[in-house]
């Protein structure tokens, strides 16, 4: 699979597929630019030793000096991947690395965005994923706590995996 993004070929792969279809999202969608759009970056790139690899990482310009910032890390997962606390913890840890403010996790059905807020230090729960304007401009809704819901399956639920997709 040719990415236009990394200007290279790619393994079609399934996580692949949904971190293409993300980042085609964000730029499409979301009015993230194309040279704003970094995937598979390497942690270490921002600090020497840091360990892992972000999926797709969204960057700012600082306009007076023309240098960029992470703006947010996304975490893309295969679309079979139920998004846990797991999921986003791993996306804030590399935000935390690399000095982003917004975290995103999908799996290609699901899509969650979380900005971190500095006088509880803590990652908040967005109402609805803002666009790149809205992130530069810290221009966001947090969701309501009452609203959200969870749902907790046995592990005999979670061996149907037929109950698995209907909830996806």
């Amino acid at each position: 699979y040719y990415d236009p993004y990394r200007q290279k070929f790619a393994e079609a792969t399934p996580e692949e597929m949904i971190r293409q279809k993300t980042a085609g999202l964000l730029e499409n969608v979301f009015g993230v630019p194309r040279d704003m759009l970094w995937l598979e970056v390497p942690m270490s790139y921002y600090i020497n030793g840091s360990r892992g690899r972000a999926d797709i990482i969204i960057h700012g310009i600082e306009d007076a000096i023309q240098e960029l910032y992470p703006l947010a890390v996304v975490e893309c997962k295969n679309e079979n991947v139920i998004l846990t606390d797991q999921t986003v913890d791993q996306a804030i840890r590399y935000c935390d690395t690399i000095g982003g403010r917004y975290v995103i996790v999908t799996n290609g059905i699901q899509l969650k965005a979380f900005v971190y807020d500095e006088a509880s230090d803590t990652y908040m729960a967005l109402n609805r994923m803002p666009s790149y304007e809205e992130m530069l401009g810290d221009d966001y809704e947090l969701a309501a706590c009452e609203d959200e819901t969870f749902v907790r399956f046995d592990m005999e639920e979670l061996r149907d995996q037929q109950l698995i997709q209907q909830y996806n």
